[in-house]
């Protein structure tokens, strides 16, 4: 069994023990109109992704940061990075960047290769982007940008 730990962190911290004004208003910054199910998604293929790639004992970090234009997810892990000539297919439907990628039932990283297509797709549909902040051995980031108003063409529900 592979144990990977996940450390989460927000930015602004969200106060846990406050009277209710102070609650409301930082729960207010964080708060998003958008879909709940696709953000879902996108947070799920990401975490997915870094758990899979992660090795064994490491850590896996997510970290919202919030501020008046919108909101940032980094996650980060421990991998082996990706290769520069993969990154710029990365994000194509059905793209592994190598052979130990490949869909087995055997292999811990396999799957459809549809998981961070899928992650940009959301965050684009929600008015924001998704790309890779940085990649070297021992450390993958990928960022989720989204706006702190969603696309306009699309009506949301708040998230928060």
């Amino acid at each position: 069994t592979r144990a990977v730990t996940m450390r989460c962190s927000i930015d602004p911290p969200i106060a846990v023990e406050t009277d209710r004004a102070d609650e409301t208003a930082s729960a207010t910054s964080h708060a998003y109109r958008g879909d709940e199910e696709l953000l879902c998604r996108l947070l799920v293929n990401l975490l997915d992704n870094a758990i899979k790639h992660a090795p064994s004992g490491s850590t896996v970090d997510l970290h919202l940061i919030s501020d008046a234009q919108g909101h940032r997810l980094l996650v980060t892990d421990r991998g082996a990075g990706i290769p520069p000539e993969a990154r710029t297919h990365l994000f194509e439907r059905f793209y592994r960047a190598d052979a130990a990628h490949a869909r087995d039932a055997a292999s811990a990283t396999g799957g459809a290769g549809l998981g961070l297509a899928i992650a940009r797709w959301v965050a684009e549909a929600h008015g924001g982007s998704l790309t890779i902040a940085d990649s070297r051995p021992g450390r993958t980031v990928f960022e989720a940008w989204l706006p702190r108003t969603s696309a306009p063409s699309l009506d949301f529900p708040v998230v928060v």
